[in-house]
């Protein structure tokens, strides 16, 4: 099979059916922030995957990291609970951090996000981390702001390029810009959507030229609001991790509610969950 390219959609992207949910136990979770873990992000390492996303755990949103299932180093020590490595803060500059997109670059992880400033200002950042194999570990490289033009800047996007040692960085800044990204092969979607009075993850596989190759499935079951699906092609299929919202009394956005960020489920082309 082709190498699968992965897109993420919003939830009022598509219309599809709903269907019942897949067979299986549900997902793990990945980020132990206790407060807050929002907007996850995925790439594909050693095997597994790391995740990353904004955690408040701190008082502050910062950027958290974490390896699933990857393989340490021969005679390294195993990974710990279920397949999981420590969590990292990756950022500490004092001002809040957001919006985390990371990829794979040789041994490391090329990792962007914004910032906001106690008044306001934002300012979209770049940076490596080398991921130490034997200790599951990593070191920070280098970390430099993107902005062209000197104004606000967020929402940045990266994809590295192994072969030639590089990085590509995308991220809006006034007036305006634009990105895509385009693959051969197949696909796979991902989204979120309302179902039995709450949100579920949905996914739909299709061939290169848009046709799907299945139905949709629900890959995602039970209480709580998931948010914010991510999706990384991985070997013949792909891996796929969101925010899961616990509202409190005061409801979806009062400062009771809790979120987290769910283990990645491995999901082939036919819609099986690994």
């Amino acid at each position: 099979m082709t190498s699968p390219a992965a897109f993420r959609f919003g939830a009022a992207a598509l219309a599809l059916p709903v269907l019942a949910a897949c067979a299986g136990p549900g997902p793990l979770r990945v980020s132990e922030s206790g407060v807050g873990a929002y907007e996850p992000a995925l790439a594909a390492v050693g095997g597994g995957v790391a995740v990353a996303w904004y955690d408040n755990r701190d008082g502050n949103a910062e950027v958290y990291r974490r390896l699933v299932g990857v393989e340490p180093d021969p005679g390294a020590s195993a990974l710990g609970r279920d397949g999981l490595s420590p969590e990292y803060r990756l950022t500490r500059s004092g001002a809040e951090s957001y919006e985390a997109s990371i990829d794979r670059l040789g041994d490391g992880l090329a990792v962007a996000w914004y910032e906001k400033s106690a008044t306001g200002d934002l300012e979209a950042r770049l940076g490596l981390w080398t991921v130490e194999r034997g200790s599951l570990r990593e070191t920070p490289v280098w970390e430099t702001p993107v902005e062209a033009h000197g104004g606000p800047s967020r929402n940045p996007v990266v994809v590295a390029d192994g072969e030639r040692g590089r990085v590509f960085c995308a991220w809006i800044e006034r007036p305006l810009v634009a990105y895509s990204a385009a693959g051969s092969g197949s696909f796979g979607l991902a989204w979120s959507d309302e179902v039995d009075g709450g949100r579920q993850i949905f996914f739909l596989a299709l061939d290169a030229g848009g046709s799907p190759l299945g139905e949709p499935r629900r890959l995602s079951s039970g209480d709580g609001l998931k948010f914010v699906p991510v999706i990384e092609a991985l070997g013949d299929g792909f891996a796929l991790t969101w925010n899961e919202v616990r509202p409190g009394p005061g409801g979806l956005h009062g400062g009771d509610s809790r979120s987290e960020v769910s283990s990645p489920q491995w999901v082939t082309m036919d819609a099986k969950v690994a």
